[in-house]
């Protein structure tokens, strides 16, 4: 259920819905038995979420256009304008209208706010005090867009009208579908208690003429642009006023009766003659998290309502769920009794059938499974015994006897078989230990199969010296690289880590000596001297040839 206290700068009503159902509505007047009778209310009323929505002729608006700029500079610029048109007022609201499409493409801003709230400030008293459960303060015209989609889609200039209270019309002025301007016209006394079709008309043309002017004055319209007005009438109203309220070159009327508009949201359980119960339902519709001009403070006690409930809920919802868990687990401990003795039944069964069928056959079994061990075992050795380190000499010869490669000479060859573990932590060693920090800060990484083979994989180590001779350093690269890519393009190997280089192989890097000297292109001053090197080659593992 939502509570909507309706204020229209004198008197206070009440509206209670739930969904699109008026539950009931309560009038207080502004004198000491109105505000007795409200506190009694609020004491006795069943404790809901509360809006107040109010339709007073102090609420000012006022239209600006600012720089388009990052939310912290709007932000900054905003409460500037605010503090001009609106110093001292706690109860304001700025809304954005969009960009201009001229000029600079400014921000265009509606700033308003509650300029005089000390008619209501004693109901606002009372309301506190009762502790209600208040979600925010609405504003009737700002809430006037939800009559566009049922008056009209499609004109620029629209101005709704309607009459809340029998003493004034609210008029409010959209530029296409943002409310740029909005008014309340006091009536005459002649005309807010007649129901004489004729005074209102003449009321309603002389107000709507003085807006008109008002808006192509500020250049909020043009001066040949027509004023399109829809005027909420009570249903009984609507043709007599269509006959006297005639149109203009610029002005145009169009009658909406209320019941088509109730009929439109769907709304029930109403018989009032005037919008004030429309624009309570629209009201009642918001969500409560955003409203107009409520400060901080005074939403508390609706703060500390939803946090009760929310509690209260979760601990009936707690009860509930324990009350089921425990009907839940005393059915589940009950079938789990009855799958036991039947699960106990049928191994007694199995057991029985196992003890006839495979008892005598118990030895063979176990010597089978020896037997399937065995063979594996021997197939294994059988594969690693075809992979030894002389089968690799020939394949390596072919690359060392090539004319390019006279220079390296193999001092050291070191044989070992590692395990698929073993060879992952190798290569993480050796990536932490050559990795260095380039021309660019990325990283390459390769990732490796530690499953790609059950067998040990053997990795060969060779040392020895390059006698570079008069080779400079470019050439000493080049010969490098050539020679680890013949080794890499080997058929039993899988890939070649360099340990230790008689330069640095690496592409577009500067190539450092032994001692630390930075070199580029200069030859070795000592002819035929060698720089040792070290290369790990890991080979493909016996089930892989």
């Amino acid at each position: 259920m939502r509570r909507v206290f309706y204020f229209s700068g004198y008197r206070m009503k009440v509206f209670e819905w739930r969904d699109n159902a008026l539950l009931g509505s309560f009038e207080f007047e502004p004198d000491n038995n109105g505000h007795e009778q409200f506190r009694e209310f609020l004491l006795e009323a069943a404790p809901c979420s509360a809006q107040l929505l109010v339709d007073v002729i102090e609420e000012d608006f006022r239209r600006e256009n600012i720089p388009h700029v990052n939310s912290r500079d709007r932000k900054v610029l905003l409460e500037r304008l605010l503090d001009r048109h609106y110093r001292g007022d706690s109860h304001i609201h700025v809304q954005m209208l969009g960009r201009s499409k001229e000029g600079r493409k400014d921000d265009q801003v509606l700033l308003s706010a509650l300029t005089n709230t000390d008619p209501l400030v004693p109901w606002l008293k009372e309301i506190e005090e009762q502790n209600t459960p208040l979600a925010g303060i609405w504003s009737v015209p700002l809430l006037s867009h939800k009559l566009i989609k049922p008056a009209s889609q499609q004109e620029d200039n629209i101005l709704i009208v309607s009459r809340q209270i029998v003493s004034a019309l609210r008029e409010s002025y959209f530029k296409k579908g943002k409310m740029v301007f909005s008014r309340q016209a006091k009536l005459d006394p002649d005309v807010r208690d007649s129901e004489d079709p004729e005074a209102y008309s003449q009321s309603l043309v002389q107000e709507t003429d003085q807006t008109y002017r008002f808006l192509t004055n500020q250049r909020i319209m043009g001066f040949t642009e027509q004023l399109n007005v829809y005027v909420i009438s009570p249903d009984d109203q609507v043709e007599a006023l269509k006959s006297l309220t005639p149109d203009t070159n610029t002005v145009k009327y169009k009658f909406l009766s209320l019941n088509s508009l109730l009929t439109h949201f769907k709304i029930q359980n109403v018989s009032h003659r005037h919008a004030d119960v429309l624009f309570a339902y629209l009201c009642s519709q918001q969500p409560l998290r955003r409203d107009h001009y409520a400060e901080r403070k005074q939403k508390h006690p609706f703060y500390r309502f939803i946090i009760d409930r929310s509690i209260t809920n979760v601990a009936t919802l707690g009860a509930i769920l324990i009350a089921t868990s425990a009907a839940l687990l005393w059915l589940y401990s009950f079938e789990l009794k009855k799958e036991k003795v039947v699960l106990e039944k049928d191994t007694a069964v199995l057991a029985g059938l196992y003890e006839r069928n495979f008892s005598p056959m118990q030895q063979q079994l176990d010597d089978a499974l020896t037997v399937k061990e065995t063979v594996l075992l021997a197939k294994r050795l059988q594969q690693e015994a075809n992979q030894t380190p002389q089968r690799f000499f020939t394949p390596l010869g072919r690359v060392l006897v090539q004319t390019d490669f006279q220079g390296i000479q193999v001092e050291k060859m070191e044989w070992k078989k590692y395990e698929a573990y073993q060879l992952t932590q190798l290569r993480e060693k050796l990536k932490q230990e050559t990795s260095t920090s380039s021309d660019s800060d990325e990283e390459e990484s390769e990732s490796y199969d530690d499953d790609a083979s059950p067998m040990p994989q053997p990795v060969i180590t060779l040392e020895g010296h390059f006698l570079r001779g008069d080779l400079n350093y470019r050439d000493t690269v080049a010969v490098m690289r050539q020679f680890i890519d013949s080794v890499v393009a080997l058929q039993d190997v899988e890939e070649v880590h360099a340990l230790r280089l008689p330069v640095d192989v690496r592409p577009a890097s500067n190539f450092t000596d032994e001692s630390g000297t930075h070199q580029s292109d200069d030859r070795v001053t000592t002819a035929g001297q060698g720089n040792v090197f070290e290369l790990l080659l890991v080979l493909k593992a016996a089930s892989h040839g």
